[in-house]
């Protein structure tokens, strides 16, 4: 007598599917899934609370630094950098009353870089965080940003995620 298969849960065949879609073909092993600012990868986040300094400004986190490029108003941009909470910034600089520079969403994925290497640079113990992670692929679990991360369908184009490891690439090609 065979040996009955079972079938895979519903959704388990889709739920598949979409997480292929949001691997980037260069990684293996099981993906980094990041969106908190808690437990090992939880620093990937732009909410993490890992302070930096850039141009002798202090920010609070790498979202405090990020919004700010947004703004081609010094005194916005100011009010973006003094803001409480990475969400508080993130709020201001989503804002419609925030005045963008000029060609920004062409710039934003240029600028985030700029943005993720800042963070590496004042955050120095970060580095051997993000080598840990090997050749895993790296995905922004947002359930909202299909840009950043994978998105409320799980196939966004997660530039955070593919940031992130274009860096952890350049690290581990300097060691």
């Amino acid at each position: 007598m065979a040996a009955n298969k079972r079938s895979p849960p519903a959704g388990a065949k889709a739920e598949e599917q979409t997480l292929k879609k949001a691997r980037p073909s260069a990684g293996h092993g099981e993906p980094v899934l990041f969106y908190a600012t808690k437990g090992e990868y939880g620093f990937l986040s732009n909410f993490s609370r890992h302070p930096l300094k850039v141009d002798g400004l202090d920010y609070k986190t790498s979202e405090h630094l990020y919004q700010c490029q947004k703004s081609s108003n010094t005194i916005f941009r100011e009010r973006i950098r003094l803001a409480r909470t990475p969400a508080a910034a993130a709020k201001l600089g989503r804002s419609t009353a925030c005045p963008l520079i000029a060609d920004w969403d062409t710039r934003k994925v240029g600028i985030m870089e700029r943005v993720l290497r800042e963070k590496l640079r004042c955050n120095p113990g970060l580095k051997e965080a993000l080598l840990k992670s090997g050749d895993r692929p790296l995905i922004e679990a947002s359930p909202r940003d299909a840009f950043w991360g994978w998105g409320k369908n799980r196939d966004g184009e997660n530039h955070l995620g593919k940031l992130w490891m274009k860096l952890r690439e350049e690290l581990g090609s300097q060691q």
